[in-house]
């Protein structure tokens, strides 16, 4: 699957505020670089059971926590929040659901939300993500 072309910026989390937000330096070019926050696209903290919370953020700590990410950001809110799709720019195992080529980009890469959303079907089991960022035990491969 190929990402519709939007504008794509290298990043660093630098830290997840919420269960659908992290904060990202993203790379502006000439040194140039901004702390943005990004609305993770497709999230809403309203979806997730509240008894799964603690679990679900555990993950995306886990998950995104100070990597080097690719934003494509989709709009800027007036109250100057970003939403977009976050795309984990670090070497990943297996073939986890939400491996997708970002527009301008010619490798396969993990887009967060997609990935986030498959994690809740498996009750956010934190081994899940240790298996995609370490090859940490087996590895569901999308169906």
């Amino acid at each position: 699957m190929t990402v519709t072309p939007a504008a794509l910026f290298r990043g660093r989390t630098v830290r997840v505020h919420s269960l659908n937000c992290v904060e990202v330096e993203l790379q502006l070019g000439f040194g140039v670089s901004i702390k943005k926050l990004v609305l993770l696209e497709g999230i809403e903290q309203k979806d997730i059971p509240r008894s799964s919370r603690s679990e679900a953020k555990h993950c995306l700590v886990v998950l995104v926590g100070g990597k080097k990410v690719l934003v494509q950001a989709d709009a800027q809110r007036k109250d100057n929040y970003v939403v977009g799709r976050v795309f984990l720019d670090e070497k990943v195992y297996g073939d986890p659901e939400g491996m997708m080529t970002p527009h301008g980009m010619d490798k396969a890469l993990l887009e967060i939300s997609t990935f986030y959303a498959w994690l809740a079907t498996q009750k956010y089991d934190i081994q899940e993500v240790k298996a995609v960022l370490n090859g940490d035990g087996k590895v569901q491969a999308r169906g």
